[in-house]
């Protein structure tokens, strides 16, 4: 009925990998800058389908393209004397496609042995089966709608049928979420028809008896606007541990940017704000 799946962030910006993806040279610029050189052997384990001439043709095409950074030493790619690695190279690029779940060799120029970074990732959620999981990602695919059985956690809820169209998938925390439109409020224009699912509480996915698909036009966007939470730090904190929680949550003028999804979440986690009273919480009770 359920599968238990290993996972990691899956939401990944575009515009983070796309250049990388086009132009093998970037990669022998980032790795001539993070790990000091790069080879043809480097470019052809990244490329795998790519030949050893061609990987060649690579090196040499990016000691053209970039000379003020690369200089040729042997038959290895490395830092021009005095330069300074250009942004996509920079150490926050580095963190930037970590936190983005992006670990692989041909997009970070440095393998995981090289550059060890764990996914935090604490537990394993037993998901929906994988002929649910083909449903649910379908649906999302050609904008199909489908019924689901889903318990959330309102006092004396039980888990009922309801009618969605998916329309994304993201994760936050140890939660992967499908962003969904319930088809009826749609219909009726009855108020917001957004909803947000946990998968690993699906408990069924059925298919509606007759097949039904909407325009892209029909739906909303899935993008999640920042929204502006005012708030001061502890006062029993030093002053060290204030400035180090400023930078942890990115506190500006005594307010942190935080995903609308995700405001109550983080006020529950971070602050002495009360869940909602018609919601069992906390979830868990922890035994002797």
């Amino acid at each position: 009925m359920f599968n238990r799946i290993k996972t990691r962030t899956c939401s990944i910006e575009n515009k983070l990998i796309k250049s990388d993806t086009m132009h093998p040279w970037k990669f022998i610029v980032k790795r001539a800058f993070r790990f000091g050189s790069t080879t043809p052997k480097d470019v052809q384990e990244a490329f795998p389908l790519v030949s050893r001439t061609t990987c060649w043709k690579y090196s040499i095409d990016a000691l053209e393209l970039e000379p003020s950074l690369l200089s040729k030493k042997g038959k290895k790619i490395v830092p021009a004397d005095g330069a300074k690695a250009p942004d996509y190279a920079s150490s926050s690029n580095l963190l930037s496609y970590f936190n983005a779940g992006i670990t692989s060799f041909s997009l970070t120029g440095l393998r995981e042995e090289e550059f060890p970074a764990f996914n935090g990732d604490y537990l394993s959620p037993l998901y929906p089966s994988e002929d649910r999981l083909d449903l649910v990602f379908d649906a999302i695919i050609n904008r199909r709608a489908i019924r689901i059985l889903y318990a959330g956690l309102w006092r004396g809820e039980e888990a009922r049928y309801r009618t969605i169209v998916p329309i994304g998938i993201e994760k936050r925390g140890q939660q992967i979420r499908l962003l969904a439109q319930d088809v009826k409020t749609m219909i009726n224009r009855s108020g917001d028809s957004f909803r947000v699912f946990v998968l690993a509480r699906l408990l069924d996915v059925k298919p509606l008896p007759r097949d039904r698909t909407f325009k892209e036009s029909e739906l909303q966007t899935i993008a999640d606007m920042d929204v502006k939470v005012r708030c001061e730090i502890n006062d029993e904190m030093t002053k060290d541990q204030k400035i180090a929680l400023r930078n942890e949550f990115g506190i500006e003028d005594e307010t942190v940017s935080v995903p609308k999804r995700s405001v109550m979440e983080f006020l529950i986690q971070n602050s002495d704000a009360k869940p909602n009273e018609n919601a069992v919480w906390p979830p868990l009770q922890i035994l002797e």
